[in-house]
């Protein structure tokens, strides 16, 4: 029996199944047009909170007007069957582009990211961050047009950070996870970036460059492995887009692109054609006018001399004579104009702007606006929030000239602390070295062949500098996976 959902919406053929619901091609019997269907699973659906937040991340979701987004059409809540409507794609994920190792060719890899990039900028555009930008959730029509799907959507589940759901196991795509997230952290638009830098990645090497033999070792090595170097990329793509895939996978969010769009620039500077080689001749160049024609010898013709023909000296006496005046003024002209231009390009006495207590891009911007460049260094500070300006040289009210260089110092948020090797430890230990730390820490347990209530793995590893207030993840044993024993019934069978 077919069955018609909110009394309009026809669900024919299963297109996937995933953790949280599945999503079925379907067909809109109002608007005679096909739509796919997105059903929450029946035990997300008995949970009313998750089901509130589905429904909020939804209509947020839905704000995103751009030809690279899945759009939203409608919200459906039929009894116990909750649903997200939204357009349907003719075409497989980059996940399925990409089984088996599979990887893009240069140009396509940058055309991709640069769609991928514009969908990202208009979701950042509406504060909408992804959480879970990955191959699987972008799909590719039979155009060779890219459509992001499911933004917003890892908030709803709680998968905005990283989050232990099962004695050790992780929720969330942690193979496309920013190091903020896997720490828990507050995200940004910059964590989506480094997530289309993992991507990219993968796009040009058919594999990502953070693995590990399970979810907590993959998210430790976000954290805690450096990024590839540009050399490193050049082996897989030219140096232009090695020096971009590195940028995006900073681990420090204010070292990356500051935004989709800047990322979308520089992947199209990639592509432009060059300017046309070749030279010029300048049009506008003085000409000289008054001067006596001299003849020239026929082609062939020898010169023949006259005693009737002036002589040298002669002819150029009279042609200084008559060049002199109209050169002098030309001179003349040149000369003002020269001066003219100098006039305006002199650097002007400005005074310095106060930009204490800003963000960084305010305070770049503000400067920039008025004529002077911007150099940053950072620095902890307990009292400023990471990015705000707290100090400028030189300072505000001070007298300088266009084009010279304001130093700004900006907070790095609260000071970096160490932390503590707590492998093979007991719980109790564990959090009495983490107390003095003052990091945010959660527990999860896991079966294991270590002594039951011992520390087995640790995020970050011992010796990390972190912010204090920073979030920990530590895995306690449970001891050995428990071994169940079949016996007979006592029947006396085989």
């Amino acid at each position: 029996m077919t069955k018609i959902l909110g009394g309009r919406y026809r669900i024919d053929a299963l297109l996937g199944e995933g953790a949280t619901g599945t999503v079925s091609r379907g067909h809109d019997t109002l608007l005679g047009r096909p739509v796919a269907i997105k059903i929450l699973t029946s035990a997300y659906g008995r949970d009313a909170e998750i089901v509130e937040r589905f429904y909020v991340e939804a209509r947020t979701a839905a704000r995103i007007v751009d030809a690279h987004v899945v759009a939203i059409y409608d919200i459906v809540s039929d009894g116990s069957t909750h649903a997200i409507v939204m357009e349907c794609i003719d075409g497989p994920s980059l996940a399925t582009v990409l089984k088996g190792g599979g990887t893009l060719n240069e140009t396509l890899a940058i055309e991709y990211s640069r769609q991928i990039a514009r969908a990202l900028g208009a979701a950042h555009a509406q504060q909408i961050v992804h959480r879970d930008l990955k191959p699987a959730n972008v799909l590719r029509t039979a155009a060779g047009v890219l459509k992001v799907t499911d933004f917003g959507l890892a908030r709803a589940f709680g998968r905005s950070d990283l989050t232990i759901d099962s004695p050790g196991s992780l929720v969330g795509s942690v193979h496309y996870f920013s190091p903020e997230q896997a720490l828990g952290h507050n995200l940004g638009p910059s964590s989506d970036l480094y997530s289309l830098g993992i991507m990219l990645y993968e796009f040009c090497f058919g594999t990502v460059p953070f693995i590990g033999n399970s979810a907590v070792a993959i998210a430790l090595a976000h954290v805690e492995r450096p990024e590839p170097a540009v050399a490193e990329l050049e082996r897989g793509m030219s140096l232009g887009l090695a020096r971009i895939v590195a940028r995006l996978l900073q681990k420090d969010p204010h070292e990356r692109f500051r935004s989709a769009s800047d990322v979308e620039f520089a992947l199209a500077a990639l592509v432009r054609p060059p300017t046309a080689a070749g030279g010029s001749y300048a049009t506008d160049a003085p000409t000289l006018v008054g001067m006596p024609a001299v003849g020239m010898p026929k082609r062939g013709a020898r010169a023949r001399t006259s005693p009737k023909t002036p002589g040298i000296r002669a002819r150029l006496a009279a042609r200084k004579q008559s060049i002199s005046p109209r050169m002098l003024a030309i001179g003349a002209g040149l000369l003002v104009l020269v001066l003219f231009v100098v006039a305006l390009t002199r650097p002007k006495s400005i005074a310095v702007a106060d930009v204490r207590g800003a963000s960084v891009d305010r305070a770049r911007s503000k400067l920039i606006a008025g004529g002077l460049r911007v150099e940053t260094v950072r620095r902890s500070d307990r009292l400023a929030g990471a990015g705000v300006v707290i100090a400028q040289n030189p300072p505000a009210g001070s007298s300088s000239t266009t084009g010279s260089t304001v130093a700004l110092t900006v907070s790095s948020g609260l000071p970096l602390l160490a932390i503590p090797n707590l492998i093979g430890t007991t719980f109790a230990d564990a959090v009495a070295r983490l107390k003095p730390v003052k990091l945010h820490v959660r527990y999860a347990a896991a079966y294991a062949d270590a002594a039951a209530n011992s520390v087995i793995e640790q995020i970050p590893s011992p010796g990390t500098l972190v912010r204090q207030g920073s979030n920990a993840i530590v895995v306690i044993s449970t001891g050995s996976t428990p071994r169940v024993t079949v016996s007979s019934g006592g029947d006396g069978g085989d």
